[in-house]
């Protein structure tokens, strides 16, 4: 049984009023009970829009939560991959072939956060300073969040499935009926976003 809304929707606008977020949807599920809350904005200034039912839910960074790191786990649950798989047996030009996907999703693969100046970079500079990462520590030695690691999982998955956000459509977002959800949606206005 779900427990009373008033205190979800109490502690919610507590943070909204802290400044802590800007806005939150959420639902209660449950055998007899099935209720939809949005409450605050998305966004500040120009930007503030009342957060509302028909609002799409872009992934943007939790595309490596949600997105990547759900597909990895199905393709380790049906067997198109293994953790001990190295990566250039899926890409190729790589600096660190030799990397697996467990290094990478462990984030103890020795590649860095991020790369310096990617502003800077266009997509073909940036896919080759990824590919080219020098590794800032010995493989498995320390645990530093990276980026590179998860946009080559991405890759990855669309190596075996084609392009990744149909990926993540087809494999989670459709079977789950997340059908405000998606990476790389194309043709919404933002002011639909969150």
């Amino acid at each position: 049984m779900i427990t009373n809304n008033l205190g979800i929707a109490e502690t919610i606008n507590n943070a909204i009023n802290q400044r802590a977020v800007y806005g939150v949807s959420y639902s209660l599920l449950g055998l007899e009970q099935n209720e939809q809350h949005y409450l605050g904005y998305q966004g500040t200034g120009s930007d503030k829009i009342a957060i509302r039912p028909d609002l799409e839910y872009d992934l943007a960074s939790l595309t490596k939560v949600i997105g990547t790191s759900t597909r990895i786990l199905q393709l380790l649950g049906i067997g198109k991959i293994k953790l001990t798989d190295t990566i250039g047996n899926f890409l190729t030009n790589l600096k660190h072939p030799e990397l697996t996907i467990k290094d990478l999703l462990l984030h103890c693969s020795g590649l860095p956060a991020d790369i310096a100046d990617v502003s800077e970079l266009n997509r073909a500079g940036l896919i080759e300073r990824v590919k080219q990462a020098d590794l800032i520590y010995p493989t498995g030695s320390q645990t530093v969040y990276s980026d590179l690691g998860f946009i080559l999982l991405g890759w990855i998955i669309a190596a075996i499935d084609g392009d990744l956000a149909d990926s993540l459509n087809e494999h989670i977002f459709k079977p789950l009926a997340m059908n405000q959800t998606g990476f790389k949606l194309a043709n919404q206005p933002p002011a639909n976003f969150v």
